[in-house]
């Protein structure tokens, strides 16, 4: 999936594999943080470090552990950032030097996988309106990209101030890209009202996010 680079205006190392990865070494630091985790959990997890692992290689940090943080949160080696993804067969990593911006986020989601029941949880009254104006098969196309733009938005900002962001305190809208603007005050990174623009791509029957901060 070559076009995971290209969502960002700067180089990134990004690696994407499959779900489970077979034949892989995975690191012990890594592979204890869910030794005791359902096997679906295990292999997404561990997917998804192997992809970050080999970013930071690129980035000539050897096979140095991605462990784990606060809220989940993938803690990078000094001087490194980036962010991790998962969904169903697939998983992905981008990384980058620190200095290149503050924070990176990227999701990936199952085409259509966001359903009508799951709205009123995800997204604000604006937001329910716009997609209620379009038919149902592409209205679950449109909800999952905001979906996945807020998740990547979401993972993006939390290293920045540790901030927990619900879905319905920022808003999402679609254009070329797509532009996550913020309903609140989020400490050490914005006021209310501010916009920041990301990039997706649809491939495979999945679309992918990605934003910088």
């Amino acid at each position: 999936m070559p076009a995971l680079r290209g969502l960002f205006d700067f180089p990134v190392a990004a690696r994407v594999c499959a779900i489970p990865l077979t034949a892989a070494r995975h690191h012990p630091a890594e592979a204890a943080l869910v030794a005791g985790a359902a096997e679906r959990r295990r292999d997404e997890f561990l997917a998804g470090r192997a992809c970050a692992r080999s970013c930071l290689d690129e980035l000539g940090y050897g096979d140095a552990p991605v462990l784990r943080g606060e809220r989940g949160m993938p803690l990078w080696p000094e001087g490194a950032i980036g962010s991790i993804s998962h969904s169903g067969t697939i998983a992905m990593a981008v990384a980058a030097p620190s200095g290149t911006v503050r924070s990176l986020g990227i999701d990936v989601e199952q085409q259509r996988a966001v359903t009508d029941e799951l709205q009123d949880l995800l997204f604000r009254p604006e937001e329910r309106s716009r997609l209620a104006l379009m038919p149902q098969d592409e209205r679950r196309a449109a909800a999952t990209l905001m979906f996945s733009a807020k998740e990547a938005f979401y993972k993006a900002q939390f290293p920045i101030g540790r901030a927990f962001v619900d879905y319905r305190e920022v808003a999402e809208t679609s254009e070329n890209g797509f532009a996550v603007t913020t309903c609140v005050d989020i400490d050490r990174l914005a006021r209310s009202g501010t916009r920041f623009d990301g990039r997706w791509f649809a491939a495979d029957g999945h679309v992918v996010t990605a934003i910088a901060l």
